[in-house]
């Protein structure tokens, strides 16, 4: 499907993007990465004859400009990352991703670009009401949200859908549950990590350690996102990606432990960061139907995870 073909990567270099960029490479694509390195690391990519790097900021469409032409395909990966602090930047997340998704939008429609993979979230689903025993499903209404992560998330995907529907474009939604692997670079796991670093005698938890976390390992978000765009059915479609299975806090925590060799004394906050939306399970049935399962168990993504930051720790000396 994507030998041959031309394709933009916007926030290429981060977590989830390098990922794509190797699976991509290796499905015979040419690729190019467009990332300001906010949260990325040049360093995750490979050196490779069709790839090429393109530094600098969404929001400049003179920029786009230059490299959009000639693509067959954008994969749109760039945005805030950080989740836990909106409130104290109600605003970074509007601009950098319902203002840079206009703009990338309108910027391919310009170009003759007409066919676009979108890195939504979870966190759309905000305080939505989910099917019990089966979570959300991709139709469940939403009403209120709970973060301007979420929020911008869900603004990102109405344009793209407004997009597709007037200019004939093609668009793919995934909304993806937290992701664990190798180059992880902030959230739970990251944290904890450094932590035990620092002191390995006590842990500071928020929250009361009971609360359940539903996460999947990067490489079958990835196996996912080539699935359904092999199979695509619709001019715009959304799929959730994630798991049915989940761990506790308090679980995730013992299986960082075994990996460090430590047994600290835990002290629970009692409270979570705002927008923290506990036990938010999404259904997959879309992107089951189309043959897709998570291969890796929870306790190997984390031990996985873990690994990889302790060989790497030039990445827990930048903040999460």
């Amino acid at each position: 499907m994507f030998a041959g073909k031309s394709v933009l990567i916007t926030g290429g270099a981060g977590f989830v993007g390098s990922h794509l960029v190797e699976r991509l490479l290796d499905a015979g694509a040419i690729v190019t990465v467009l990332d300001n390195g906010s949260t990325g690391y040049y360093n995750f990519l490979p050196v490779h004859e069709n790839l090429s790097l393109s530094s600098g900021d969404l929001l400049n469409t003179n920029h786009l400009h230059q490299i959009l032409p000639g693509k067959d395909m954008v994969f749109h990966f760039a945005a805030n990352a950080d989740i836990r602090h909106g409130k104290d930047h109600p605003g970074l997340d509007v601009v950098q991703g319902v203002v840079a998704t206009q703009g990338l939008l309108d910027t391919m429609r310009q170009c003759g670009v007409g066919t676009i993979a979108y890195a939504s979230s979870s966190a759309v689903y905000g305080s939505g009401e989910q099917r019990p025993d089966l979570g959300f499903d991709e139709r469940c209404p939403f009403p209120r949200q709970t973060s301007f992560y979420g929020t911008s998330k869900y603004a990102c995907e109405s344009l793209i859908s407004s997009y597709c529907e007037s200019y004939e474009m093609l668009g793919t939604v995934f909304r993806f549950t937290p992701m664990l692997g190798e180059r992880y670079s902030h959230g739970h796991l990251f944290d904890w990590v450094k932590k035990l670093q620092q002191n390995q005698q006590s842990i500071e938890i928020l929250g009361n350690g009971q609360v359940r976390k539903y996460c999947i390992y990067v490489e079958d978000a990835i196996d996912a996102i080539f699935i359904a765009l092999e199979q695509r059915r619709s001019y715009f479609e959304v799929f959730n990606i994630g798991n049915n299975v989940a761990y506790s806090i308090d679980e995730a925590l013992d299986w960082v432990c075994d990996v460090m060799n430590v047994h600290p004394d835990r002290q629970y906050t009692g409270n979570r960061w705002a927008g923290d939306n506990p036990d938010l399970m999404l259904y997959c049935g879309r992107i089951r139907a189309l043959g897709w399962e998570p291969k890796t168990p929870l306790k190997e993504s984390v031990q996985r995870t873990v690994h990889y930051l302790l060989d790497n720790p030039s990445l827990l000396s930048r903040e999460s």
